[in-house]
C-alpha cells in the first residue's frame, strides 16, 4: 500500500492525504478503515475538516445508513463546523433514494441556518421523488421556489422529471408547455425528456 511506503519513508501525511484515503475507503464500501484514518487525522494533531465528515457522510448515505449519516451530520456541527451545501445534498439524496421526501424538505428549509443556498441538486432530488410519487403539484410548487432561488437554476433533469410526472397524471398539454418553456431558457431536451412525452402520449393521448 502506498500509505505505508509514505509512513516508511519517514513522510508524515497531512490532512488532505488523509481526506483522500478516506474517500477511496469510502468509495469501496469499507467505511470502518475510514473512520479509523480519522482517528489517525486526530492522532497527528489535525481536526476533521467539513470535507472529512462529508465524505464520511456520504459514504453512509451510499450503504442507506442514513440515521448513522445523520448522527455524525450532527456530531460535526456539535463540534462546530457548518455543513457547506454539498453536505446537505448529500443527506437530501440519501433521503430521497429512501422515499424520505418530507424530511429531505426540511433539511432543504433548514440550510438557510447554516448559511447554504440550496443547489439545483437539493431540488433536483426532491422534484423528482415528488413526481414519482404522484405528488406532481407539489413538486411545482418547488419548482417555482426554486425559480425564484438565484442559484438555483433549472436544467433539464429537472424539466425531465416534472415532464415525466404530468405525462404520467395525463396532464400532457401542461407537460408540453413545460418543453417549450425549457427550450425557452435554452435548455435542450435529451432522450429522456422526448420518451416521456412519448409514453404519456400512448398512454393518455
Amino acid at each position: 500500500m502506498l500509505y505505508k511506503k509514505l509512513i516508511l519513508l519517514g513522510v508524515k501525511p497531512d490532512i488532505h492525504t488523509l481526506s483522500i484515503l478516506i474517500n477511496c475507503y469510502c468509495q469501496l464500501g469499507q467505511l470502518n478503515h475510514g473512520f479509523c484514518l480519522v482517528g489517525e487525522i486526530i492522532k497527528r494533531g489535525y481536526h476533521p475538516s467539513v470535507v472529512t465528515f462529508t465524505t464520511l457522510i456520504k459514504g453512509l448515505c451510499i450503504k442507506g445508513e442514513i440515521e448513522s449519516a445523520f448522527q455524525l451530520f450532527a456530531k460535526m456541527i456539535h463540534t462546530g463546523i457548518h455543513p457547506t451545501a454539498f453536505t446537505c445534498d448529500t443527506l437530501i439524496h440519501g433521503l430521497c433514494r429512501i422515499g424520505k421526501v418530507g424530511r429531505a424538505l426540511q433539511l432543504k428549509n433548514n440550510m438557510v441556518k447554516w448559511n447554504c443556498i440550496p443547489t439545483v441538486v437539493s431540488y433536483c432530488s426532491i422534484i423528482d421523488t415528488l413526481c414519482k410519487g404522484g405528488l406532481v403539484d407539489e413538486a411545482l410548487v418547488l419548482f417555482s421556489e426554486m425559480l425564484r432561488d438565484s442559484n438555483g437554476v433549472p436544467n433539464v433533469v429537472v424539466y425531465s422529471s416534472l415532464i415525466n410526472g404530468l405525462c404520467n397524471s395525463g396532464r400532457l398539454n401542461e407537460a408540453k408547455r413545460l418543453l417549450q418553456e425549457m427550450t425557452s431558457r435554452g435548455i435542450s431536451a435529451n432522450v429522456t425528456t422526448y420518451t416521456t412525452l412519448i409514453d404519456g402520449h400512448c398512454l393518455h393521448g
